[in-house]
């Protein structure tokens, strides 16, 4: 389950986009108007999990991507925190973050 996600996006452009969003248990819907940035939520999800693959353009396109996920999966609690140059990957033990994995590959690897 999705629990925390935090994300700032900076285009060439100057555009940038970022949020901050608690999902909570149950079913959650990400409504919004046009260019609101619901599709740019999915994006971070899937990039904080699989890394630059699961962009829409190229790692190029992004002049800044900094994103942090929290989740749970088969009982253990998880953050992943990317950046175009880094990744890590932590799990929750006893109330603490302790280190699993650290870069970019290892991260991808591990997940």
């Amino acid at each position: 389950m999705i629990e925390h996600l935090k994300y700032s996006v900076t285009f060439p452009t100057g555009r940038t986009l970022g949020a901050d969003i608690n999902f909570t248990t149950g079913l959650t819907g990400v409504v919004g108007e046009n260019e609101s940035g619901k599709s740019m939520i999915l994006e971070m999800v899937r990039y904080s999990l699989f890394g630059t693959k699961a962009l829409r353009g190229a790692a190029a396109d992004y002049k800044n991507l900094k994103v942090s996920l929290t989740f749970g999966v088969k009982g253990g609690r998880y953050r992943v925190e990317r950046t175009k140059s880094n990744g890590s990957l932590e799990q929750n033990v006893d109330g603490t973050f302790v280190p699993v994995a650290s870069g970019t590959k290892a991260v991808n690897n591990r997940i």
